[in-house]
């Protein structure tokens, strides 16, 4: 991945740590036998206006072939990664956490298993593991909007052993992005900032940590205006907009090179331009649908679970300790 001048290029733009120290920190902290996929995301890799100052945990997605295999390795080469967590007590405990990562106990609708195992290290290092299968769901189809709604924003990716992966984000999560952005728009104008913003929102309607506060009220404008942000959502979406200008569905407005002084253009009344993006929607919506609500339920089922799992997952102790950092820095920043 990024090396070299592109590497300098990347920490002068905003970034705090780049591919070839992520790869050393993956070497020397995982079973890398069993990663097809990690990328890395947040405010530990990409500088935001609210965290200039403050150290921040590194947060990797690790896609596995074999969620088993890989449990299986990891407690051997790393027993206190799961440390205070009572799945340990099982006789098979790889196969316990695989069990309890993937299984679905969706007893109510507001409750959706996104399928994540999460280990937070006294490193300042978490990661999230997901199996293949599992996290091409989501880019496919929406079904949590968990990993998905993480890829719609600029993450560093540095481990790429997988082509499926990278076209189902091509062909289907980051078009449905914009499509949904714009969908929801009210305007037939949007700036290059607006747009992302609207995209980058996305993930986080119906996050119950920001209603509770344990997240910056600021986090969404952040993510895009922060250094360097701007020109890495343009780099991610310039092939979902080139498709739509191809196809006379939307149209840039240049006035300068520069992404904050460019804006995007399109029919909003024009039946065949909705049409288009509806399709273009991953989960299964008709034009009578409320997009928005339909997105904020998915979002919150899949966060509901995933913040209850990790009770479990990290212990008591160590998610609470983790909870409250997270809530201070959010009370912080409002």
């Amino acid at each position: 991945m990024s090396t070299g001048n592109q590497n300098d290029e990347q920490q002068q733009e905003g970034a705090l740590i780049d591919a070839t120290e992520l790869q050393r920190l993956l070497e020397r902290s995982l079973p890398v036998d069993e990663i097809l996929h990690c990328f890395a995301y947040g405010s530990g890799v990409f500088a935001q206006q609210s965290n200039m100052a403050t150290p921040n945990v590194v947060d990797l997605i690790v896609v596995v072939r074999d969620t088993y295999q890989f449990h299986r390795s990891n407690l051997q080469q790393n027993p206190v990664h799961y440390a205070g967590s009572p799945l340990l007590w099982c006789r098979d405990p790889a196969r316990c956490i695989t069990s309890f990562q993937r299984h679905d106990l969706e007893f109510y609708k507001w409750l959706r298993n996104p399928k994540f195992y999460f280990n937070l290290c006294e490193n300042n290092l978490k990661y999230g593991v997901v199996q293949k299968e599992d996290f091409l769901e989501d880019l496919q189809q929406w079904k949590y909007l968990y990993g998905a709604g993480r890829c719609h924003k600029p993450v560093l990716t540095f481990v790429e052993h997988d082509g499926e992966i990278a076209e189902a984000q091509e062909t289907m999560n980051l078009p449905g992005a914009l499509a949904a952005a714009l969908l929801l728009s009210e305007s037939d104008t949007l700036s290059c900032v607006e747009l992302f913003t609207r995209i980058a929102g996305l993930s986080y309607a119906g996050d119950p940590r920001m209603q509770v506060g344990a997240e910056d009220p600021n986090k969404v404008e952040s993510l895009v205006r922060s250094p360097g942000q701007l020109r890495r959502f343009s780099q991610l979406y310039q092939r979902s907009i080139e498709e739509l200008e191809k196809q006379g569905i939307v149209n840039r407005l240049r006035y300068t090179d520069e992404v904050n002084h460019q804006r995007i253009e399109w029919d909003i009344r024009n039946p065949r331009a909705r049409e288009i993006l509806w399709k273009n929607i991953p989960f299964s919506v008709t034009q009578n649908s409320n997009l928005q609500e339909r997105l904020r339920s998915t979002v919150a089922a899949a966060a509901r679970y995933q913040s209850m799992k990790g009770l479990i997952t990290a212990g008591f102790g160590k998610s609470l300790a983790y909870a409250t950092r997270k809530l201070s820095k959010g009370l912080l920043r409002r």
